[in-house]
């Protein structure tokens, strides 16, 4: 049986039979956490390593050196990280931890005693000689002194911690020595504003302070039966970071103007460092894209400040053409066109709206700045144009034996017409009674309208009942008089009922040609007023 070197484990070696690890309180003498480590048989020797991380066992009859790690995590893993790390030159006897910190191997019947000469190491790595220690002609036994006092030692207590930035945990580590190996460790930060985050235990807390400056922190380590805790306060500085604003995130600036962007007042002994890795305080850009500085004050904390830098050109605007024509009596709106959101606009008279509306002739023109001051101007020149001067006549009432034909009066070269119709003539033949207008547009593209209504008056009228197509010049066709032929359409059909001419638009010229003499049957239609008329008329030459 041996006990850890700080007296707060037990390991036993069961001759024939395997190891036992056991948690050990140096205080009430009672053992807990019972580890089984059946992985090898026959056991003999048993001891810890100096720093107590490592256990080792021998093999009676197996010849071996077994190393456990102390410090693989559950107990199932400790049991399983057993290993073999030598072999003896005869039966493997007793272990004994020298003064030395070397482990001694007894084995039977041999001249040497074997040593472990690194024995806080893992696995092969501990060193295992066989032939440690030459005994001359004399014999090694199967034992070694096991009656060695291991005083416990006091328990001591002290902690490590870096000076941080704010704003960075402040890592701790403490490091508690002697004892029973039970200790527990609080901490007080120093830090009440950080309320409940101002305490903690375990060897290696972190604690993030509430604000710069210097903080006593203090470590308690207390065991069972303990009358008062071991204490021990350092402090601790947290330095203050860079404060770094260059100015609003996203900053506009006009095409060839420049932007110097600046930290701020800094400390003396404050280093810069920009994106392009210039050192200066501040830092010119001329061109769009993201510019940042890494600001370290003295106690080496840094801060990152960045701002997006976006260079605007300047508007681009047109009001049309230099020469523009404005139709008289009409309007012209004129507009700088399209424009970035929080474009302003000037007119020539100091109005400030995105379009301006123009009645008469003048030179207009209207000055955009965009929102980072960026300016362009456009101007034009209006001419007011008189409209064409159109009249088709009163309004009148006609016997439409004959076209009346409507005339728009003189008008410019390059004009254009557009009748009621649609058609494009100059003039229009009114053959039946309705309303007529026309649109002249000028070659400035000015309109004006006018319109004409005609009334078919109800004039007497005559439907021939005989001619005489014999060429002697005297009624030769079947002739409509008082009437509009061309408004008429016309069916002739011969005394046996066989169509033998049709028109849709008459013109007094059917002479039945191709014929022969007799009697043939009409029938007239006005399509736009609904009238028809049958009758007969009788063909002789």
């Amino acid at each position: 049986m041996k006990a850890s070197p700080a007296g707060n484990k037990l390991a036993v070696g069961i001759r024939d039979g395997s190891f036992e690890l056991f948690d050990f309180n140096n205080f009430t003498g009672r053992l807990s956490n019972y580890v089984p480590l059946r992985q090898f048989y026959r056991s003999y020797g048993v001891e810890f390593s100096p720093d107590g991380t490592k256990l080792y066992g021998t093999n009676l009859d197996g010849n071996s050196l077994m190393q456990f790690n102390l410090q693989a995590g559950s107990s199932a893993a400790i049991a399983a990280s057993g290993m073999i790390v030598g072999y003896t030159s005869g039966y493997a006897g007793a272990l004994q931890l020298g003064p030395n910190g070397k482990i001694y191997v007894a084995q039977y019947e041999s001249n040497f005693v074997g040593v472990i000469n690194e024995p806080d190491r893992l696995g092969s790595a501990c060193d295992f000689q066989s032939s440690g220690v030459n005994l001359g002609n004399r014999v090694c036994q199967i034992g070694l002194p096991n009656n060695r006092s291991l005083p416990v030692r006091p328990l001591t207590a002290a902690f490590t911690s870096n000076t941080v930035c704010f704003g960075t945990a402040t890592p701790f580590a403490a490091t508690i020595g002697g004892g029973s190996g039970v200790a527990v460790a609080t901490w007080n930060f120093g830090d009440a504003t950080s309320g409940t985050a101002n305490t903690a235990t375990g060897l290696t807390p972190t604690h993030t302070f509430s604000a710069p400056g210097t903080y006593t922190v203090t470590l308690s380590v207390t065991e069972p039966g303990m009358a008062a805790p071991i204490t021990v306060s350092s402090t601790v500085t947290v330095s203050p970071v860079p404060t770094v604003n260059l100015g609003p995130s996203v900053q506009q600036v006009c095409q060839g103007q420049p932007v110097t962007l600046t930290a701020g007042s800094q400390p003396t002994g404050t280093t810069f460092r920009w994106q392009d890795g210039s050192t200066n305080a501040s830092f010119t850009a001329t061109t769009s894209g993201q510019y940042y500085v890494d600001v370290t004050n003295a106690q080496g904390c840094t801060t990152r400040g960045s701002a997006t830098v976006q260079v605007v050109a300047p508007p681009v605007l047109t009001l049309g053409p230099a020469l523009q024509r404005l139709c008289q009596g009409q309007t012209l709106t004129l507009s700088a066109g399209v424009q970035p959101a929080g474009a302003t606009y000037r007119w020539q008279d100091g109005s400030t709206g995105a379009t301006f509306v123009v009645r008469t002739s003048g030179t207009y023109s209207v000055v955009v700045t965009l929102p980072p001051g960026c300016t362009a101007q456009a101007s034009t020149q209006v001419e007011a144009v008189p409209l064409p001067t159109v009249n088709l006549g009163q309004d009148t009432t006609l016997c439409l034996q004959q076209p009346l034909v409507l005339t728009v009066g003189h008008q410019p070269v390059g004009s254009t017409y557009r009748w009621q119709d649609g058609s494009t003539a100059a003039t229009y033949s009114a053959t039946v009674g309705g309303t007529y207008s026309v649109e002249v547009t000028s070659a400035n593209g000015c309109v004006s309208r006018d319109e004409r209504v005609v009334m078919a008056a109800e004039c007497p009228f005559e439907i021939p009942n005989i001619i005489t197509p014999n060429k002697d010049q005297n009624n030769e066709t079947f002739v409509l008089k008082g009437l509009n032929p061309k408004a008429w359409s016309l069916v002739v059909y011969n005394r046996w009922g066989r169509q033998v001419y049709e028109t849709t638009s008459y013109d007094n010229g059917w002479n039945a040609d191709g014929h022969p003499d007799g009697v043939y049957y009409y029938m007239l239609k006005n399509a736009t007023t609904g009238q028809l008329y049958r009758g007969w008329v009788q063909v002789a030459r």
